[in-house]
């Protein structure tokens, strides 16, 4: 592994800064890894949210796609953001391996992608995730990638 790369936040850099040191990699921070921006829900406790937003909130969490936090982005605008810089970064590292340390919805995206699942799955892959894993992302598939971003721009 070349380099650890994560989102702008202090805990990715603190926890980048982690795994390089066991690594020996070094931390690089990817700006469009931050995490989706949700708005005036941002800094709420889930619990919070139940109670106030029941309705929206459950659908939020049973489909993510549907739903956009007041004043947030949208979850296909973070997707965007996040499997654009993923392609950019996985085709920059070459033959070198990176980790990626990610937040939970930069890490639901990628995972979908990853796992060939839809989006909407999301929260599943998130709260199935292990604390790390491999993976090998062939060129062609990063081909594919870049085809699919322009399409859905």
């Amino acid at each position: 592994v070349e380099a650890v790369l994560h989102g702008p936040d202090e805990c990715s850099s603190q926890s980048a800064r982690m795994l390089g040191a066991q690594l020996h990699a070094r931390p690089r921070q990817v700006e469009d890894f931050r995490e989706m921006d949700l708005g005036l829900w941002e800094g709420r406790r889930e619990s919070e949210l139940l109670e106030k937003h029941p309705t929206v909130y459950r659908q939020w969490r049973q489909d993510p796609t549907a739903v956009t936090p007041p004043d947030g982005d949208t979850l296909a605008d973070t997707e965007l953001r996040v499997l654009r810089a993923l392609r950019k970064q996985l085709e920059k590292s070459g033959k070198n391996g990176v980790a990626i340390v990610l937040r939970p919805v930069a890490l639901g995206i990628v995972r979908c992608w990853l796992a060939d699942r839809p989006l909407d799955e999301m929260w599943d892959v998130v709260n199935e995730a292990p604390e790390g894993e491999w993976f090998v992302v062939p060129k062609d598939r990063l081909k594919d990638l870049a085809v699919e971003l322009k399409a859905g721009a």
